[in-house]
């Protein structure tokens, strides 16, 4: 096992009061990592199958397994979308970017808005 050790590396024998006053904790057992304990806790699971989930629908944001669902290319990646989804609409991604952009010129038109307010207001 080795001698206890406090705070960050020390001995108790070696420098044992500076590490009291700095405020270090002190342990039995040097621990060199995290130790698993029982249980992983929850798990994302699919909405179609209930089985573990591997990651988001990128129509729906509802997590899929990799059986439930299908890859599209979407710009500079690859997407996966729910079966539910490509029935409905296709693999496509194409309305979740006009989404954005839709949303992008809201923002640009309300920043040419102020700025024209401004400008009355200035003269």
């Amino acid at each position: 096992m080795g001698s206890p050790r406090c705070g960050w590396g020390y001995r108790l024998g070696d420098d044992a009061q500076a590490t009291r006053l700095a405020g270090a904790p002190c342990y039995d057992v040097w621990v060199s990592g995290l130790q698993p304990v029982g249980g992983d806790g929850p798990v994302a699971r699919c909405k179609i199958c209930e089985a573990v989930a591997v990651g988001p629908c990128a129509r729906c944001r509802a997590p899929v397994c990799g059986d439930c669902c299908e890859l599209t290319e979407g710009g500079a990646t690859t997407f996966a979308v729910c079966l539910g989804c490509a029935k409905r609409g296709g693999t496509t991604v194409g309305p979740a970017w006009l989404g954005l952009l839709g949303w992008l010129a809201l923002v640009i038109a309300g920043c040419v808005g102020l700025g024209l307010a401004l400008q009355l207001l200035r003269r």
